[in-house]
């Protein structure tokens, strides 16, 4: 008890207004990912050249040049086989919105939003 009420007295106002920024910025910060709308189209990319366009909405998977095999399906697409040692871009998962490395093959996969002419870029 004595400790607490040690911590008390050092904790000035300053310390609270910024402790109640941390948490409204947080708290700001979750929403917007949480209600990050979801893509059409999938731009996949190979030695930075646009290799194909993948429509989310149709199931689909083919390979990649034998160094990679991606997969669509409802609406979100993954790496499910690599050719790379870590296999990162294989644990990435499914995704409709957060871009897909794979650093060691050169692949990138990236998302349009519905109106065609913005990527989203994620930072």
């Amino acid at each position: 008890m004595k400790g607490f009420r040690k911590l008390i007295r050092i904790i000035t106002k300053a310390d609270i207004i910024l402790i109640l920024l941390l948490l409204i910025s947080a708290l700001i910060l979750s929403l917007s990912f949480h209600n990050r709308s979801s893509s059409e189209f999938a731009r996949i990319y190979h030695h930075n050249r646009l290799i194909h366009t993948v429509d989310l909405s149709v199931d689909s998977i083919f390979a990649l040049n034998n160094s990679a095999l991606i997969e669509v399906k409802s609406g979100k697409v993954r790496i499910s086989e690599s050719s790379c040692s870590q296999q990162y871009c294989v644990k990435q998962g499914w995704s409709n919105s957060n871009p897909i490395i794979c650093v060691p093959n050169e692949i990138l996969i990236n998302f349009e939003d519905k109106d065609k002419s913005k990527l989203i870029i994620t930072q």
